[in-house]
This record gives C-alpha cells, structure tokens and sequence, in this order.
C-alpha cells in the first residue's frame, strides 16, 4: 500500500475515490439490490430467460436489442451479475421492476430514483475528469450508496440487522479508500483518467492537424476545410440520411462506416479524433461520453498486437504499470476505438482488430470501423459473426448538391488563399457543365480541383465533356516530374518521363492486382532500379512527388511508402494499362493483349 502524498497530489486521491466509488462501490450495491429482486431466477437461467418468463412470451431479437441497446449481447447470455457494471444493471433492474411490478400494487419509483441517481452520478464522474476530480461527487455517491441500500431494504421489507449489516460493509469499504492501492487496477484507471487522455493528444494532434495535399506542399489545418455539415452517413438498412455524428447513437457497440475511395473516411476519421482532442472548447456532445480514444491504422505494418497499441497510446502508463494492466484499466473506461482502413489491413492489423473485437464486449467501449463497401461482406461482417457482434451499418454520401461542392471548395479556397482569396477557384468550377462537376462528387476529387485550379486554371476553362479532365490530372503529375528534373538532363524529357510513369504504372498495377497498398523498402527499391535503367536520375527525387514515405517510430525501422491516394495509384496503373494497349497490335489479339497486361487468365478476365 502506498500513500497518496507519494504518488501524486490531492487531485489523484480524489480521482481514484471517485474511480472505485462509480467501478466497483456502485455496482456492487446495485448487485445486492439485484440479488434481492432475482428470488424468483433458477441459477442456470440467464437474465434474458428470465425476462421472458416474467413476460409470458419471448423476445424476438430485434425487440431484445431495440430494448437493452448496447447490453443486450450481455444479459443475452449472463446468468449471474459479477461481471455487470452499473450501465447493464441499471438496465437490468428497471425492465426486470417493469416487468414484475407495473399494474400491481407495490411501485418501485422510490427505488428506480435511487437507481437512476446513482447512475447520473456515474456518467457525471466518468465522462468529465473536473468532476472526477472533485471530492464534492464522491461525498454525493456514498450517499446516494447508502441510500440505495436502505431503500432496498424498505421496498423489499429485509430485516434491519440485514440493512444495517450491508450499510457497515459500505462504510468499511469507503474507509478503505483513505489509502490509495497502487497495485489496484482501479489506480491504473485513475492514472489513465489523469493523464492518459493528454498522452494520446500527444500522440496524435499534431499529426493529424495539417492535411497536406496530394501534389505540392501546400498544407491546410484539417478541420478548418472539414465539410462537417454536409458529410452524411445512410443506414442501409433502412436508407435514412442522418448527420455523421448521428452514427454514436446507434444501438450497436460497433459501427462500420463505408464509402468509395476518396470518400472522405479516413478524413472523418481523422476529424472526429481531433475534436475529440479540441483544446479550444469542450468535446462535442456525440463524444461527452468518452473519457479515452484509441486509434488504430490498419496500415500500419509494424503494430501486430493490441497490447503494442496500448503501448503506442499510453507508453509512460505501460512502462509503470505494464501494458496489459494498462489495457485492463482502458477497458473499464468509457473508450472509444477507431479503427480507419480494414479493407487496406493485412493479416497482422487484421489480428489487432480480431482482438480489439473480442475485449470490447463491454457497454463502455464502442468501436468505429471505416472501410471500403466490399470489404464489409468479405471480411468484416464474418469476423463480427464469429465474435455474435451485431453492427450498425452506414455509408457516406457523394457530394452531388452544387451547395454542397461550392461550401467544399470555398474552405479550400479561403485556407489556402487567406486574406487573397477571391472566389476564383468557386466561380471556375460553377462554369463547369454539370456533365463535368459531376466529376467532382467525392471530396478527393473536389481536393484535386483546387490543386489544378492554382497550377492550370486555364486548363480548367476548357474543359468540355468529361474525358477532358483525366489528362489534365495526369498532365500535373507530368509537370511536377518535369520540375524536379529541369535542368538535368539534355535529352527528350517528354520520353523520359513517359518511360518513368510507365515504370510507376505497372509497380501500381501490381499492388493493385495483390491488393496491396503499402511498398515496402524492398518494393520501392526494385522501382527505384527500374527507374535507374532509364537514365541516370535521381529515382528517390521523382518517386517523391507520386509516392508519400511513412516514417517508422523508433529505431531500426524500415520506412514504407504509398500513393498518396488509392484512386492516385488507380490512375497511374490506368494510364499503364492504356499506353500498354495502345502500342500493342489491335485486332483479334487485343483482348489476349489486355489479359497479358493485367496479369491474369483468360478464364479470369469477366470476372
């Protein structure tokens, strides 16, 4: 046992008496209160039997889940509540008290109130850490404890010395908390409560501030640019349009979020975990019930386990306490996890997903996963099935109201232009014809209008039908290459540089064909030596502008790189594809021609 004064200051004794107070005082008084409306449950039944048995029928299992929300995979299946905290036992006992006493002349509302004010206290003190570290809410708990105790009692007419009994065991309890245990997991809650939060604001604010765009360096802070507003989400299973943040009232624990390449997952992704972070105001009321965001990167290649996330998140935490303690704590928080880019994972990220999947069967953890549509029936809908995880499903609307487009770009316009902005960029696109903005739906493609608006803007005004558009899209990859090799070389540059897309082309089309979008150094090696045989240049400086590096954290690390964008890599192996055909010979050979391209078997071609 430690002493508080050698650990912390008073601010961490009062967040740890409040951490035990709401984790372990509260739902072991709800448990005694629970045993004693149970008198009538057969040991091995679980409490969904024994709500059906008191209603006379059974749930079909739309209305279990419409009923208990985000607890009805655990009392589906419980049969004793040891391991209920207060937001299932504080379902439980409401519906069991419906159930048994509506239309009877005994009423519980005396005892729900007891109920329900231990549970608001509960949410007060775990959402907001001011409250958390306040002695005046503890004072409030024990109370409102102690009053729930011997409301138990009146309502279900327990002998006195029973009451009294319960009420010392209480007290004694609470007297123990004088004394912070730093073995406790309950002080490894309180230590993430402090200042784990700030670690991963640490971790990840900085990093996601910025949005640098694809082609230049210029670099605009994402959630000055962020279509909030306008970036809705549908439920397909019932086809309603709602606000994105409309996604964390879903009855589920798990939300996958789709949508196309370029869509703007990653960007919410990104977003929601920096207003999570805001240090300008408080959290936004759709993430006021998360005390702990965990964000994990499906492509990233060097995390392989949950615990080395953990790590990564809250690494003075684990060196003190271990990672797995420190996981233990997380998960009897209020967290939140946000997985971004399943359908880009590998096996080792597809583990650390399997894993964040099986741990957060909890109430107080939800889970956000952002994918590509096809990979929801290949991949994630099983590994869900497989851990009995049901999921709200949604998916991102295309920009396609010119309202909408204009509001995109007129962020764009004014974060990249400042006090110079003039509207240009707006009024380009407005003289577009409605055959070419239609374009321009997703947010990635909107992003690359600005860049060729501030580099070709002449371009821009003459684009008439659609196939206008691509060439000038590829033509600024060829500027930028052009750029970076003035000067060098006193040859056909055109030449050259149709050779080297040809080489960035075919390496996009094989990772494309392998689904892979990660080079590793061994990859970008082999390119980089194509690249040499053309002609003597500097392969890292033209694989620079089509590729992004991504640095590894730590020593000994090798770095990986990708296109800057999935439909980037898309395009560059297109273009391959199109210049392969066209020096080929034409006629009956073509379709041989083509399947000889893309790497595949006749028989595999339509498919």
């Amino acid at each position: 046992m430690t002493s508080a004064g050698s650990i912390a200051d008073d601010t961490i004794i009062r967040i740890y008496r409040n951490i035990v107070g709401n984790l372990d005082l509260s739902p072991r008084v709800m448990r005694f209160t629970l045993d004693k409306e149970c008198d009538d449950k057969i040991s091995d039944e679980t409490y969904r039997e024994l709500m059906e048995r008191r209603r006379g029928r059974a749930y079909t299992n739309g209305e279990w889940k419409n009923l208990i929300g985000f607890s009805s995979k655990k009392l589906e299946t419980s049969k004793n509540p040891d391991t209920l905290d207060v937001t299932p036992l504080f379902l439980l006992l409401t519906k069991l008290l419906d159930l048994r006493y509506e239309g009877t002349a005994r009423d519980p509302a005396a005892l729900l109130a007891k109920l329900r004010t231990v549970k608001y206290l509960r949410n007060t003190v775990m959402h907001d850490l001011h409250n958390a570290a306040g002695s005046q809410k503890f004072t409030e708990l024990t109370a409102a404890l102690v009053e729930l105790v011997r409301e138990t009692g009146r309502f279900y007419a327990l002998p006195q010395a029973d009451v009294d009994a319960e009420v010392q065991e209480l007290n004694n309890e609470i007297a123990k908390l004088k004394i912070m245990d730093s073995q406790s997991i309950y002080y490894w809650c309180t230590r993430l409560e402090f200042s784990g939060k700030q670690a991963v604001r640490l971790l990840w604010q900085d990093k996601f501030k910025y949005e640098k765009l694809s082609l230049n360096e210029d670099a605009v802070q994402r959630q000055a640019v962020f279509h909030a507003i306008d970036v809705n989400v549908r439920e397909t299973s019932g086809g309603k349009i709602v606000s994105y943040t409309k996604i964390f009232e879903a009855r589920e624990n798990v939300m996958v979020v789709t949508g196309v390449a370029g869509a703007g997952k990653t960007t919410l992704a990104k977003n929601i975990v920096l207003q999570f972070f805001n240090t300008q105001q408080t959290a936004p009321d759709y993430l006021r019930s998360f005390n702990q965001l965990i964000f994990f990167d499906c492509r990233d290649r060097t995390t392989t386990t949950l615990s080395d996330v953990i790590l990564q998140h809250y690494e003075d935490q684990c060196i003190e306490h271990g990672k797995e303690n420190v996981l233990m704590a997380l998960l009897r928080l209020d967290v939140l996890f946000i997985i971004d880019g399943f359908d880009e994972g590998k096996e080792s990220s597809k583990r650390v997903v399997n894993e964040i999947i099986e741990k957060t069967w909890r109430p107080n953890c939800r889970v956000l996963i952002t994918t590509h549509s096809h990979a929801v029936k290949r991949e994630l809908a099983p590994l869900l099935r497989r851990n009995d995880v049901s999921y709200a499903y949604y998916e991102i609307l295309p920009l396609t109201k010119p309202e909408d487009q204009r509001a995109f770009l007129r962020r764009y316009e004014e974060a990249l232009s400042g006090d110079s902005q003039t509207g240009a960029m707006t009024g380009s696109f407005e003289s577009l014809s409605e055959d070419v903005r239609s374009l321009f739906t997703e947010p990635i493609n909107l992003v690359h209008f600005c860049e060729m608006h501030k580099l070709f803007p002449k371009e821009i005004s003459s684009w008439r039908t659609p196939r206008d558009v691509a060439p000038v899209k590829l033509r600024l990859y060829k500027e930028l290459i052009q750029t970076q090799l003035a000067g060098s070389f006193n040859v056909d540059v055109e030449v050259l540089i149709y050779n080297i897309l040809n080489v960035v082309g075919e390496a996009a089309l094989e990772q494309l064909r392998e689904d892979v979008l990660i080079l590793t150094e061994a990859d970008h090696f082999v390119i980089k030596e194509k690249i040499k045989k053309i002609k003597k240049v500097d392969p890292a400086v033209v694989l620079s502008v089509v590729l992004k590096e991504n640095k590894p954290r730590g020593l000994n690390r090798s770095s990986s790189y990708e296109f800057r964008h999935k439909s980037e890599q898309e395009m560059f192996a297109g273009n391959y594809i199109v210049q392969r055909i066209i020096s080929s010979r034409v006629g009956e050979e073509s379709a041989e021609a083509l399947n000889s391209i893309l790497g595949v078997p006749k028989e595999g071609m339509s498919r």
